[in-house]
């Protein structure tokens, strides 16, 4: 249904009329900005993800080691969320990775522990992975300066947790 433009503004007085007048543009703290409409675009500060991250449990591998599985890999370490490991991986080797985990520099799969048998020092891999498998690549999600919330949008709980994870301190609504 089309309105009037006459139809639409005596709407909009109306609706205003009862939640009281408009404040005007101004710049307020993120956490203070909920419900409130978006007055700017925001750009990512960096790269999403800022580096090539695990969505799996399991073992940071080369794709080309482990393709003709079922093989076995020597673990060389571990990647934690907030922890990540600072060796490289090489032909025949692995470290095992948690969910979230930067994907160490040499690796570029991702084994689910679901697929694999670990004894000690030693990972038997029982199915094969393709490159990036597993893993979401820098930048996937968004750009360094890609718009990540558009000008007009109403923020909620979602938008917000997105200023901050952006470093967006300060929002203009």
């Amino acid at each position: 249904m089309l309105l009037s433009f006459e139809t639409a503004l005596s709407i909009v007085r109306e609706k205003s009329a009862e939640t009281g007048p408009l404040r005007g543009r101004e710049t307020v703290p993120s956490h203070e900005a909920r419900g409130r409409i978006l007055d700017e675009d925001v750009l990512a500060d960096r790269e999403y993800p800022p580096f090539n991250r695990a969505t799996r449990d399991g073992f940071a591998a080369r794709a080309a080691d482990v393709e003709a599985a079922p093989i076995r890999l020597e673990r060389i370490g571990e990647a934690r969320a907030g922890r990540p490991f600072t060796g490289s991986v090489q032909v025949g080797q692995c470290v095992e990775i948690m969910t979230g985990a930067p994907v160490p520099e040499g690796a570029d799969a991702v084994v689910m522990a679901e697929h694999t048998r670990a004894q000690g020092r030693q990972v038997e891999v029982l199915r094969g992975v393709r490159a990036s498998e597993n893993i979401v690549c820098r930048g996937a999600e968004a750009a360094r300066g890609a718009r990540v919330l558009r000008r007009g949008q109403r923020l909620g709980a979602g938008e917000l947790a997105l200023l901050a994870s952006v470093g967006r301190l300060e929002v203009v609504v």
